[in-house]
């Protein structure tokens, strides 16, 4: 009688996919409306600060908004995460390209978090200054500048496969997320900049050892720099659609007014912005244009600040005489230009063989 013997069937092990899942536009805009709902959260809670709303909890509602936020921008992204490992790819590698780091501010900020509140009942909440440079809210805001720099991260990664980004539609999530961090740096900076501390029209420049003349003129060099290099990073690798220089100014300028209350500003903020924008557009401001780049780096914060001044003036009257605050308006200018001029040696140095 002859017997059979069955073999039993192995199945081979599942391949792993290499590379990461292909970002798309559509999460870049995802991320980057929800990067902004989550900035908009941190402002209730910056508002409620500086308009002394707050108590010596930490559960309040302002911190509900601010968390609130958070976690609909950590279900998107551990969704995201699930999804790729779905698909074959490993956990380390499940994210889009740019979007490894997104990941890595979950729990950035949750840590933070967990932090903040521990912070909060020890020592309790704090006012003013504190606020920004507590070890806790800085954990907090390193994982936010994360986040939002995921959609940049995307752009930068499309461009350095040879792939061409031009107009609204496929530049807009980079430059909506190079807006959203540059106004999370002067949220984290507020103390130094003179649309948050207005010393030029609160203190005026008297010499002393204490001279509050010294922070201020130093806050607008320090802030034009900012504001410029945000741009100019943009600028550098795209040619920049129209309204782009525009809405950096305006989203940064705009979130910091709403701290104060100084609405004033605005309207002036937005002409020299407009005129700025014509003088980029006629310049044709490109990556491999570095001589207009220049031009453009330093007219920039030269007019944002000298829009800054005449406003004070008209309104509440600078308390600065004409030497300081007629050169903090070149400084600034000088220093935006002193940004796009590194950014440019950068750029050209070759690597040595």
């Amino acid at each position: 009688m002859a017997t059979t013997t069955t073999t039993p069937e192995t199945t081979a092990p599942a391949r792993v996919r290499t590379g990461r899942p292909a970002a798309s536009l559509r999460f870049d805009w995802l991320m980057a409306m929800l990067s902004a709902l989550f900035l908009a959260g941190l402002w209730v809670d910056g508002w409620a600060h500086f308009h002394s709303r707050v108590d010596d909890s930490f559960f309040t509602p302002w911190h509900l908004v601010f968390y609130g936020m958070f976690a609909v921008n950590a279900l998107v992204l551990a969704r995201t995460q699930l999804r790729g490992v779905g698909q074959g790819y490993s956990f380390a590698r499940a994210m889009p390209h740019g979007y490894g780091w997104s990941l890595v501010s979950v729990l950035v900020f949750a840590l933070g978090g967990v932090g903040d509140m521990i912070w909060h009942e020890l020592f309790g909440i704090e006012s003013g200054a504190e606020a920004l440079t507590s070890p806790s809210h800085l954990i907090l805001g390193a994982g936010m500048l994360l986040m939002f720099a995921g959609p940049l991260r995307s752009a930068l990664g499309r461009a350095r496969a040879g792939t061409a980004l031009t107009g609204w539609r496929e530049l807009g999530p980079a430059i909506a997320s190079a807006a959203l961090v540059m106004t999370l740096l002067m949220f984290f900076t507020s103390y130094n900049h003179p649309i948050t501390a207005p010393v030029a029209y609160l203190y005026p420049n008297i010499p002393g050892p204490f001279d509050l003349t010294d922070f201020g003129v130093t806050s607008i060099i320090l802030q034009a720099a900012v504001l410029t290099a945000f741009w100019a990073v943009l600028a550098a690798r795209w040619r920049l659609p129209r309204g782009a220089l525009t809405l950096l100014i305006m989203v940064s300028s705009g979130m910091l007014t709403i701290l104060v209350d100084v609405y004033v500003l605005l309207p002036g903020f937005l002409i020299a912005a407009v005129l700025t924008e014509i003088v980029a557009s006629r310049l044709t401001v490109a990556p491999d244009r570095p001589n207009a780049m220049l031009v453009v780096g330093g007219l920039l914060p030269l007019l944002h600040y000298a829009a800054y001044f005449i406003t004070m003036s008209l309104v509440t009257g600078v308390r600065w005489n004409i030497h300081v605050w007629a050169g903090a308006i070149a400084l600034a200018g000088a220093a935006g230009a002193m940004v796009v001029f590194a950014l440019n040696a950068v750029r050209d140095q070759k690597p040595a063989s």
